[in-house]
């Protein structure tokens, strides 16, 4: 494969939410191992936005304010790739602010981003006894007397090993040793562990027995191969292609295998499989409301954010039906092509709309068209094809794109510049080839 900057925009697609132009020609100056390398060791990269975030006036307290605290550290953050993994374990490690105060929220968020590329049984263990999710799925009122499964169904059904490879009653059993714990006020609020509340009797889960507890519980999970199948294929799925291919599954299982589950290790895999390069694999994923939104904030250079800004994008997701911190239920988020209703997708176009029409529009347009040729409409529309992906159109879409930059005549003044950049622009975010990555 010759690097070039479509593949590098690749790499910043998917190892992120697009980025800025300036990002990708850094990663294309790395050359492909050096930007992957990048990617992959962001701890040694400053992150001022863990920082700054404090800084805009947020309420955490309030579900509204959380999202917007989300949206800000998932977009300003100097860390693509620990972003990305951040928001894909929201999807996996499932709570929801509808369910839970949403400073409990913040808290998890950060626990998903401090683990996300590191080890996944020291994940779970941390997982397990996040205030979070202790309250979203009843842990906190497991007792010895009174055992609640919910956690246990979840945690084995969605988190671990999946359907068929567990029974009821291990099911029932691990209730009872995930008993004990309970939510502390703090500040900041931390899952606590009160013995007199766990149950000591001997349990048997998936034929391991003992006076098991919520370590022991992640201990036998983690070691099940069926854990390690499930997690490796949800990883190709969200980051190069639906239907996982049975080679790199077996490239991703090896590297778990010879690693511990280390999940910087399987993304350095994952990163590197001829399949996650290959031009089938482009355009295989369809984006969601919030790579959609991000990566139109990210490629307009809309730096200055601050809590309006962050409030209105929060609510544009939520009009395209993805609230920050709020899927609809503990399976996640929806996936592929459930995004492609008339609704989400009117508001996705309302928004780019927006911002495109709005204050910034004509800074957009001058980062956009600044000392390039727009001499005609041809040559204006490629350029924006370059400038948003590199998009690939279709011929249909390109001269759709063409015919409505020549109505009314194009000259290329400064006047038709500003205005068609805009529509075009506009045009082609709506587009079919826009909507995937």
């Amino acid at each position: 494969m010759a690097w070039d900057i479509d593949n590098a925009a690749h790499l910043l697609r998917r190892a992120g939410f697009g980025g800025g132009m300036a990002q990708v020609q850094q990663l294309y100056g790395l050359g492909q191992e050096g930007a992957i390398a990048y990617l992959l060791n962001y701890e040694s990269i400053p992150d001022p936005a863990a920082q700054n975030v404090n800084t805009l006036g947020l309420d955490v307290t309030k579900p509204f304010d959380a999202a917007a605290w989300m949206l800000y550290r998932l977009l300003a953050g100097a860390r693509p790739l620990q972003e990305k993994l951040t928001w894909f374990w929201h999807g996996h490690f499932t709570s929801s602010v509808v369910d839970v105060p949403a400073q409990l929220m913040v808290i998890q968020n950060e626990t998903w981003r401090a683990n996300a590329n590191g080890n996944f049984l020291a994940f779970l263990k941390a997982m397990y006894k996040d205030p979070a999710m202790l309250d979203y799925l009843d842990n906190r009122l497991n007792v010895a007397s009174k055992p609640n499964e919910n956690f246990s169904r979840e945690l084995m059904e969605l988190f671990t090993i999946g359907i068929g490879n567990y029974t009821e009653t291990d099911v029932k059993e691990a209730a009872r040793a995930l008993t004990g714990w309970i939510i502390t006020a703090g500040p900041p609020p931390v899952g606590t562990y009160v013995p007199s509340r766990h149950d000591n009797g001997s349990k048997t889960v998936l034929g391991v027995t003992g006076n098991l507890n919520g370590d022991n519980i992640m201990d036998i999970l983690f070691a099940h191969p069926a854990n390690a199948r499930r997690i490796c294929s949800k990883l190709y799925q969200f980051f190069v292609r639906p239907d996982v291919n049975a080679a790199d599954l077996a490239a991703l299982l090896a590297t778990w295998t010879a690693t511990n589950g280390n999940i910087k290790a399987v993304m350095n895999t994952l990163l590197r499989l001829d399949t996650f390069w290959a031009p089938d694999t482009r355009n295989a994923l369809v984006k969601s409301p919030m790579e959609y939104t991000l990566g139109l904030v990210q490629r307009f250079q809309l730096t200055a954010l601050n809590a309006a800004s962050l409030r209105f994008g929060v609510t544009s997701l939520n009009n395209m039906g993805q609230f920050p911190f709020g899927p609809p239920d503990v399976a996640g988020y929806p996936q592929g092509l459930e995004w492609a209703g008339t609704s989400p997708m009117l508001a996705r176009y309302n928004t780019a709309n927006s911002i495109l029409y709005g204050a910034a529009g004509t800074t957009i347009v001058n980062q956009l068209t600044q000392g390039q040729d727009v001499s005609t409409a041809a040559k204006l529309v490629d350029l924006l094809a370059a400038q948003m992906g590199p998009v690939t159109l279709t011929n249909s879409t390109r001269q759709a794109l063409i015919n409505y930059v020549n109505s009314g005549g194009y000259t290329g003044t400064a006047t038709q510049v500003q205005s068609k950049t805009r529509g075009a622009t506009h045009l082609l975010v709506s587009a079919p080839e826009y909507q995937v990555q």
